[in-house]
């Protein structure tokens, strides 16, 4: 047993506590501030032109991916030993992560400009066209964004079960995050798929869909950040 503690990656776990907090403050914000888009295309493009916070909102939602990493890696640093699920978790998350800041850096850049020269250009013809390009731009944005969260989803149901059997985790926190994960994802269905991504679709998405997962990272986090280091598991260590 004094072997398994002393895997333990103590540093590893402060890090993870700490990036799954900023993660959560970071979509509480990023998404705050989104403009919420109509299913019209014409009118989302008008949206996001004259949007003032577009451009901040995606900078701090693209940001957070950058946390996500650092916290799955301190995560799986919390087990010992790591059950198949949460080694898993950690490759799972990399790929999540490359795709999403992909699809969300797509918000500022392609669909602004899309927008902007909807806006600038009067003439019916090539209004249609952008409005083309938008909605072809758009579906490629789409499946993205579901393929990417499905993905972190399943990492949270992945690391979730592990602390089942976890002893330093309470069993009620691994079945919140299976909770969690699976709420998450059939309401990333629901709102971009069934929905498309209308103003309830986001809504369902990103607020009813991941308050329970932000609940779990929250109570992660400050698990992490209390733990210490038991005196068996201090005594492994000194012995190593």
């Amino acid at each position: 047993m004094s072997q398994n503690m002393s895997e333990r990656n103590l540093s590893l776990m402060k890090i993870g506590g700490i990036s799954a907090l900023i993660w959560v403050v970071l979509q509480v914000v990023g998404n705050g501030l989104h403009p919420r888009l109509p299913s019209d295309y014409a009118m989302s493009m008008e949206h996001i032109a004259m949007s003032k916070v577009w451009g901040v909102a995606h900078l701090i939602l693209i940001s957070d991916y950058f946390f996500l990493i650092p916290m799955i890696v301190g995560f799986a640093a919390s087990f010992s030993p790591q059950p198949w699920g949460v080694k898993l978790a950690v490759p799972l998350m990399i790929v999540a992560v490359t795709v999403g800041i992909v699809q969300v850096a797509l918000h500022p850049t392609t669909l602004r400009m899309l927008g902007e020269h909807y806006m600038h250009n009067p003439d019916g013809a090539d209004r249609d066209f952008i409005v083309t390009l938008y909605q072809g731009f758009w579906a490629y944005n789409i499946v993205l964004e579901v393929g990417h969260l499905l993905l972190i989803h399943l990492v949270v149901l992945l690391v979730a079960i592990g602390m089942l059997r976890e002893p330093i985790y309470k069993r009620w926190i691994g079945w919140l995050g299976i909770a969690g994960g699976a709420i998450a994802a059939i309401s990333l269905v629901i709102g971009e798929v069934f929905l498309e991504s209308s103003v309830l679709g986001d809504a369902i998405t990103f607020g009813v869909g991941l308050l329970p997962s932000a609940v779990w990272l929250v109570t992660v986090g400050i698990t992490l950040l209390r733990y210490k280091p038991t005196p068996s598991e201090l005594e492994a260590r000194g012995r190593a």
